[in-house]
C-alpha cells in the first residue's frame, strides 16, 4: 500500500497538475490550488483501497491514509533531493511529522466516518460534511505549508510550521478518539472481543 499507494498517488498528482493550474506555490491561492491537487491525488487513491478491501472503521482509515500520504511524501522527497541536494532530505525528514502522512491519515479516516456503515465510498460520500471539514482541514494544511507568509518572524522561527503540526495532530487525535469510540460501541454490541 505504501509503495503502490504513493506511486499512484504521485501519477494522479502529475495529472491532475496537467488539468489544474498551480502557479508557482508560494502565493496564497497557488498554495490553495497545490494543496486541492495534491490531497485530491491522494484522496482518490485512499479511497480505491478502501473500497478494494471493503474497510468500515475509522483506524482503517486512518492507516490507510498514513501508508499512502507516507509513500507519496517518500517519493515526492526523492525528486527534491534530486533537484536540491541532500540539505532537503535532512529539512524534510523533520518536517515529516507533519506533512502528508498525517494530512492523508486525516483524510482516510473521514472518508471511513463519513461512509454510510458498510456501503462502499461514492461520490455523495465527499460531500457529507463529516467529510468535507477534515477535507478541507487537509487542504488547507497543505496550502499553509506551502504558502510563504509575508511575516518575516514567522519564516524565521518555522512559527508556520510548527503551528501547522499541532493542528494537524489535534485532529488526529480527535479522530483517534472517535475510532476509539467506534472500538468500544462495537466492543459492546459483541462484534469485537
Amino acid at each position: 500500500m505504501f509503495l503502490i499507494g504513493g506511486i499512484a498517488s504521485l501519477i494522479a498528482t502529475m495529472i491532475l497538475y496537467q488539468i489544474i493550474p498551480s502557479g508557482n506555490g508560494v502565493d496564497l491561492w497557488s498554495a490553495i490550488a497545490i494543496g486541492f491537487i495534491e490531497e485530491t491525488a491522494k484522496l482518490l487513491i485512499i479511497g480505491y483501497f478502501i473500497n478494494s478491501f471493503r474497510l468500515n472503521y475509522i483506524f482503517n482509515g486512518l492507516l490507510i491514509g498514513a501508508c499512502v500520504g507516507a509513500g507519496f511524501a517518500v517519493f515526492e522527497t526523492s525528486g527534491y533531493t534530486g533537484e536540491f541536494g541532500l540539505v532537503t532530505l535532512f529539512v524534510r525528514s523533520w518536517q515529516a511529522i507533519g506533512t502528508h502522512t498525517i494530512w492523508s491519515a486525516i483524510i482516510g479516516a473521514a472518508i471511513v466516518l463519513a461512509k454510510e456503515g458498510r456501503q462502499p465510498v461514492q461520490g455523495k460520500t465527499m460531500v457529507r460534511p463529516k467529510f468535507l471539514r477534515f477535507y478541507v482541514l487537509a487542504v488547507l494544511l497543505h496550502a499553509a505549508w506551502d504558502w510563504e507568509i509575508p511575516i518575516p518572524i514567522v519564516s524565521d522561527f518555522d512559527l508556520q510550521k510548527w503551528l501547522i503540526i499541532i493542528v494537524g495532530w489535534v485532529a488526529i487525535f480527535v479522530l483517534i478518539d472517535a475510532g476509539l469510540r467506534e472500538v468500544r460501541t462495537l466492543q459492546g454490541q459483541h462484534i469485537i472481543n
